[in-house]
């Protein structure tokens, strides 16, 4: 499935120590169990990972992780902002 090889894409680029992991709508198209590999492969990765997704669900779970860990900013209404981690 289209979801299955997302996360293999994903997977290959931690696997080949790629710099920076710039995600749109990585959840398009996935299944439930295909999106907890794919989340787990993100939380994986070391570098700086952006991220668009119109799946507040992904989005609020990748932004309280990354607000406990690295910056994380937010592009509302043609506004970039600093989200705290609070």
């Amino acid at each position: 499935s289209s979801g299955q090889r997302r996360k293999l894409q994903i997977a290959r680029l931690i696997a080949e120590r790629a710099n920076l992991l710039v995600l749109d709508e990585p959840t398009n198209d996935v299944s439930f169990d295909v999106l907890e590999g794919l989340e787990a492969a993100i939380r994986a990765f070391p570098g700086p990972v952006i991220a668009s997704s119109h799946d507040r669900r992904f989005m609020a779970e990748f932004g309280r992780e990354a607000g406990e860990a690295r910056s994380l900013y937010a592009l509302e209404g043609g506004r970039l902002r600093y989200v705290t981690s609070e």
